[in-house]
């Protein structure tokens, strides 16, 4: 009874692993669990019939075994492989645009980020870098603070302000598809004609 039992388990794995390699990976997940489910009835009329010489019972429920073995462990890596896809850090410069960021003078000009959120994560973390619009008329960059609001209802984030190469966090009310801020910048000397061009250094969509 416990051969049988243990044959059922290994037919129902290699089953699954078939209808599983379907819809994820049909080249690798129908092939192995075809072959498994095909092996584990082969072993299993050996061992019940036990007209095949060659396959002793002991052979049968370790071939067997190794089969759940087998399984297990396949289906170990797509449940890693699917947890890795659903909460992997998500590099989103390439879909983000930033218009009016060039020559920006502090406390008047504000340039506009929208961003486009493929997946659902807890936030996005956004670096700005700063450069001198005109490094002959003067050094701006390293006394450049840079606040970001967003404009939409996307983030439940408030105005947030740092430092060029500061990291900022930007939580996102669940299901957001798009998110845009209001960028504008500050000059901690008080220089109103100091100008600076932005760009985005780093925005990456993760799970806090």
């Amino acid at each position: 009874m416990r051969f049988h039992a243990l044959a059922l388990v290994a037919l129902a794995g290699g089953i699954l692993l078939v209808s599983f390699g379907i819809g994820a990976n049909p080249a690798v997940g129908s092939i192995a669990g075809t072959i498994l489910a095909i092996g584990t009835l082969v072993v299993t009329a050996g061992y019940k019939i036990q007209k095949i010489p060659t396959i002793g019972r002991t052979v049968c429920r370790c071939m067997v075994i190794l089969a759940l073995i087998t399984e297990s462990g396949i289906g170990a890596f797509w449940i890693g492989s699917i947890w890795y896809a659903r909460s992997r850090a998500i590099d989103l410069r390439s879909k983000i645009e930033l218009r009016d960021h060039f020559g920006m003078r502090p406390d008047v000009d504000f340039a506009t980020l929208d961003i486009d959120i493929p997946e659902e994560r807890d936030g996005i973390e956004l670096t700005f870098q700063a450069t001198d619009r005109d490094p002959a008329l003067g050094i701006c960059a390293p006394f450049t603070k840079i606040s970001a609001t967003p404009a939409s209802n996307g983030s439940s984030a408030t105005e947030i302000e740092v430092q060029p190469d500061e990291a900022m966090w930007l939580g996102l009310a669940p299901g957001s598809k798009k998110l845009q801020l209001r960028i504008t910048v500050r000059n901690t000397k008080d220089d109103a004609n100091c100008r600076v061009n932005l760009s985005v250094r780093r925005a990456i969509l993760m799970d806090k």
